[in-house]
């Protein structure tokens, strides 16, 4: 097999793509990934980058900005270099960085480290608001990955409407 994506400047809202749940998806591709070798035993390379990237989240009420995420193919090896998207603030972040493995013979592996830094991760109408922080480790074999790590929750109001009656629940510390 042999095979090249390449991308010079491709924004994503001028493609045709749905999404379902996702609007306004918004964002600048370029570079080139190679895919060559057999079937059995592919061999990738290249690097594709994707900049300016935000959308709406409909369903959770947040519209993530000034994305940008890195990939680099590398033999039998997609690397995640860098992910990175903004909610809130300059500092309301959700990063990311990682290898999924695709060794021949062997199972898909994964290692995948996760950040987040007050990252609005929910701000819904009925007032259901969610911010998480913290780190997360995803390691192993891509079936049943070992998931390690802390997150925190420094802000949250749930809004529960059991049998027609409104209950709010409020877990913001600095209520």
């Amino acid at each position: 097999i042999t095979g090249d994506v390449i991308a010079d400047s491709l924004r994503l809202q001028a493609l045709p793509v749905q999404i379902d749940g996702v609007s306004r998806l918004r964002g600048v591709l370029t570079g080139r990934l190679g895919l060559s070798g057999t079937v059995d035993r592919p061999v990738a390379d290249g690097t594709m980058q994707l900049d300016g990237v935000s959308a709406s989240l409909d369903r959770l009420g947040i519209a993530p900005s000034d994305g940008r995420l890195v990939v680099r193919a590398q033999a039998d090896s997609l690397v995640l270099e860098s992910l990175r998207v903004r909610s809130g603030g300059a500092a309301d972040t959700l990063g990311a960085q990682g290898v999924l493995r695709f060794a021949a013979k062997e199972p898909l592996r994964v290692q995948m480290d996760v950040t987040a830094n007050d990252f609005a991760a929910a701000r819904q109408r009925d007032g259901t608001e969610l911010t998480i922080g913290g780190r997360m480790n995803v390691r192993g074999e891509l079936k049943r990955p070992v998931v390690s790590g802390a997150l925190v929750v420094p802000r949250a109001n749930l809004v529960v409407n059991p049998l027609g009656a409104r209950t709010a629940l409020d877990l913001n510390t600095d209520a």
